[in-house]
């Protein structure tokens, strides 16, 4: 059995699509990736608010630390999830700290990832993953409208 893996990026702001940033990316495992993560397909898309916060070189740094740490992680992809979530949320968290007193940058993550055949998915914030095959289109989005996101606590799964 093979699967199709499609990815779109969808930003809806105040009921109107806006244009993403280059804040996602969506990537195979490599010859250097740790022997767990062999054949992986990993997507990741951050829901930075507010956008302008962060410089499109500060994106791009972090993404790349999240790439190199799912990929270099042994054991479990739900091991290899949390450690990637863990980057994020602790590089946005010293931006917070940095800023003191002014305005919060708040994350929401979407991850997701195929391996072997079964497709996993770890979110945080506000967001929303359909997953559309032949007989269903399913919808995994947060139950808990109060959903923050990464980068306004240490811990945040």
């Amino acid at each position: 059995m093979t699967i199709d893996f499609h990815t779109y990026t969808l930003r809806v702001r105040s009921g109107k699509e806006v244009s993403m940033t280059d804040a996602y990316m969506v990537m195979a495992s490599s010859l250097k990736s740790h022997r767990h993560r062999k054949g992986e397909i990993l997507a990741l898309l951050l829901d930075i608010n507010p956008e302008v916060l962060l410089s499109a070189e500060e994106i791009e740094g972090l993404l790349a630390e999240t790439r190199k740490t799912f990929f270099s992680t042994p054991g479990s992809v739900t091991n290899a999830i949390q450690c990637a979530a863990g980057v994020i949320n602790s590089g946005i968290l010293a931006k917070n700290i940095q800023a003191g007193s002014g305005e919060s940058l708040g994350v929401g993550i979407n991850i997701a990832v195929l391996h072997r055949g079964y497709l996993f998915n770890a979110q945080a914030g506000m967001t929303h993953t359909l997953v559309i095959n032949a007989e269903s289109v399913m919808e995994l989005t947060q139950a808990n409208l109060n959903e923050r996101g990464l980068g306004l606590s240490r811990r945040f799964f």
